[in-house]
Order: structure tokens, then C-alpha cells, then sequence
């Protein structure tokens, strides 16, 4: 299961590698699943210890799940910066960060800082470290901006919006996984590279 939506799916013509489940009620365009991928409808979503959603409702609830990732985002935010050498957002057309920890590498940053438009962001930590970049603040929006990632791979890369409410992209590609559990999003013409929370 890759898009799991425990209310309804205002739904689009996109594309979904993976089973769509769905808990409430599904608008939109006919969609036409390939490569064996199913869409179901399940009430109520849990989900088991794979991450997939069961038929019979066991597992663990989307609020359980949802108390335990506001958990983990506010400790991770509460993490001082770690392994930094670079940290330089304030040029409007490049951001750079360049992290030297083998292990783990913390960037602490505005969601000022953040928020850009026709910018660059590079990401440099070494080969099998995990980076986290915290972003602090209500609100981020992100346009025409492209990311480069040195060293470090979008495996080990986790974008924690911290206390966002509202997170924009339009055209960019987040190559990481992306954790902002108060966030309401809107995404156009990008992707997420990893796992969305």
C-alpha cells in the first residue's frame, strides 16, 4: 500500500506506484491502476506491522500513529545542530549545508531560511550518515528550486517541519523523506522522494 488516506481523497490525475487505500469517500477522475495495484476502501485505516493496511481493521490506528510522529518530530526539533561546518541560507539564490559527523549530522533552521524561490539547496554529509534538517516555524513555501544532495543519500535524509501548518512546493523535489505531522500541504509539479508524512 503507497497512498493511504484515512478520510477522503480528493483525488487527481497522478500518478501512484503502489495500492491506493482509501477510509472515506473518493472524488475525482476515473483512475486506471496498472502493474497489478489495487484501490481499496477500508473503515477504519490501520495498519499492520509492515505499514500496510489490513482488511479487518487490526493494527494501529492513524491517531496512535499520528501522537507517536508529533512525538518523534518535536524530539528530533528539540535536537541542537550537530556536525555542522556550513550552514548558509542567506543568499536568496543558494542554501548550503554541509555536515561532517559520520553518524548523524542536525541542521536547525527558520522556515524563513527555507522558504525560497528559483534558489538551489545543497545538502553535503558523508557517504552512510543520516542528516536531518529541522525547520522551524508556522509556514514554508518553496518554488522553482532544485536540490542536490553530496555524499549522503535520500535514504538517510529526513526534512522535519517541526511546528509547520502549512507547507507549499511548486516545482521541487524534496530528495528525502519529509515529516510534518501538523502540516497541512499542498504540493504542485514535485515529488517526495522518500516517505511523506
Amino acid at each position: 500500500d503507497r497512498l493511504i488516506i484515512g478520510g477522503d481523497l480528493n483525488d487527481g490525475d497522478w500518478a501512484v506506484n503502489g495500492n491506493i487505500v482509501v477510509g472515506g469517500n473518493r472524488f475525482g477522475p476515473t483512475r486506471y491502476l496498472t502493474n497489478g495495484n489495487v484501490f481499496r476502501n477500508v473503515r477504519p485505516v490501520t495498519f499492520d506491522a509492515s505499514g500496510n493496511v489490513p482488511n479487518d481493521g487490526s493494527g494501529t490506528s492513524f491517531d496512535s500513529l499520528h501522537d507517536d510522529l508529533l512525538a518523534t518530530s518535536a524530539t528530533l526539533g528539540a535536537c541542537a545542530d550537530r556536525g555542522v561546518v556550513q550552514k548558509d541560507a542567506s543568499l536568496p539564490y543558494q542554501a548550503d549545508f554541509v555536515g561532517n559527523d559520520p553518524e548523524f549530522n542536525i541542521f536547525n533552521v527558520s522556515s524563513t531560511q527555507w522558504s525560497r524561490s528559483s534558489s538551489s539547496i545543497n545538502i553535503t554529509a558523508p557517504s552512510g550518515s543520516t542528516v536531518v534538517i529541522n525547520i522551524h516555524g508556522p509556514s514554508v513555501a518553496i518554488t522553482n528550486c532544485g536540490m542536490l544532495l553530496n555524499g549522503v543519500d535520500l535514504e538517510h535524509v529526513i526534512y522535519n517541519y517541526v511546528d509547520a501548518t502549512e507547507l507549499r512546493t511548486t516545482n521541487f523535489a524534496h530528495l528525502g523523506s519529509v515529516l510534518a505531522p501538523q502540516a497541512i500541504a499542498h504540493f504542485v509539479a514535485g515529488s517526495i522522494d522518500g516517505c511523506a508524512v
